[in-house]
């Protein structure tokens, strides 16, 4: 009879240490998901603010355009410079 409650404490132990372990490697699992995620996130960003600065330039270029189209056209006053 003594020796029930040494192995009923030890079965709960050692299912407490398996359910810890599964705890453990889903975690570990999850981490891994996370930084695949942020890895993806961060090549995407770049990505997008590459698109977006090329879109700035050319914006920029078109702006240049048509202010030289306007003063061809005499519709605004060539600057100085």
């Amino acid at each position: 009879m003594n020796d029930e409650p040494d192995n009923l404490i030890l079965r709960m132990l050692r299912s407490m240490d398996e359910k810890l372990d599964r705890v453990i490697q889903e975690v570990s699992e999850l981490k891994q998901r996370v930084t695949t995620l942020e890895i993806q996130f961060g090549a995407f960003v770049a990505a997008e603010q590459g698109h977006y600065a090329s879109v700035l330039a050319r914006l920029d270029r078109h702006d240049v355009r048509l202010d030289r189209i306007e003063r061809r056209l005499g519709l605004i006053e060539a600057h100085a410079g």
